[in-house]
């Protein structure tokens, strides 16, 4: 809980977390033209709480994509302890899990790129470690995990891993193209074929009819 003194002398407490949930509500809302001002009173606290907290509105924005990057509890378990269950489906739900993050991150990510000071937010969001190439490492954990138990044959973790975070980041960005292009596949699918593309490969099996599937 932050507890600050505001400007007319009064202590005033309020979590980073709705600070950050009022940053966010701004910037969905009024875009690359959102402003401390209109933060500060969807918080109901003082512009300068803001600048005591994160020390300027780039600050301010680098700490929401940071919040909305970070991988979730359930994935850093999922890493560290995959379970018993079939690769397959904890593969799937990694994939579920790295594509939430994305989501949850890019709209706030191309806000901060149109703004004209866009390197004094991106800097900070690169200095924390808070990147795509962070959900790539904690993805070839996973992957080392799996060929440590003997689940999966050995193959390079971290080509393993830009394959799946790929696969995510460009399904994101194809959801927000402004291109026509053919309508996805729901999630469930698109797991299941990246899951099966990565455990089978494309080789047909010898004496298969081609286009049947394995």
């Amino acid at each position: 809980m932050v507890r600050v003194t505001s400007v007319r002398g009064r202590p005033t407490q309020i979590s980073e977390d709705a600070l950050l949930d009022a940053a966010a509500a701004v910037l969905l809302r009024d875009g690359s033209g959102a402003t401390t001002a209109a933060i500060a009173q969807q918080a109901g606290v003082s512009e300068a709480l803001l600048f005591y907290r994160f020390k300027s509105k780039e600050g301010l924005i680098a700490a929401v994509i940071v919040r909305e990057m970070r991988p979730s509890p359930r994935l850093n378990e999922l890493i560290r302890h995959p379970g018993d269950r079939p690769v397959s489906e904890v593969l799937q739900e990694l994939c579920r899990h790295v594509l939430e993050a994305l989501r949850r991150a890019f709209p706030y990510v191309e806000i901060a790129r149109a703004m004209p000071n866009s390197a004094q937010i991106l800097r900070p969001i690169v200095l924390s470690g808070m990147t795509p190439e962070r959900l790539v490492e904690l993805v070839a954990r996973y992957f080392e995990a799996e060929m440590g138990r003997g689940r999966m044959r050995p193959v390079p973790p971290s080509i393993a891993a830009r394959l799946v975070v790929g696969a995510m980041l460009e399904r994101t960005l194809s959801e927000k193209s402004p291109v026509n292009a053919p309508p996805l596949d729901d999630d469930a699918a698109f797991f299941r074929g990246i899951a099966d593309l990565l455990l089978h490969g494309a080789i047909a099996a010898p004496g298969s009819h081609p286009g049947r599937r394995r």
